[in-house]
């Protein structure tokens, strides 16, 4: 399945996405993340 996970805020509400992103990632989804570029690194870093 392909997800697109989106959130605005701030990293507390990028957090909880950023984890499901993982859990989906490690069951064999797709997972795209459409957060703020100032997340980037944050995203990278886990992998998504």
């Amino acid at each position: 399945m392909k997800t697109i996970l989106t959130a605005i805020g701030t990293q507390g509400d990028i957090e909880p996405f950023l984890a499901v992103g993982k859990i989906l990632k490690e069951k064999g989804h797709q997972v795209i993340c459409a957060f703020s570029e100032q997340f980037r690194e944050l995203t990278e870093s886990n992998e998504l």
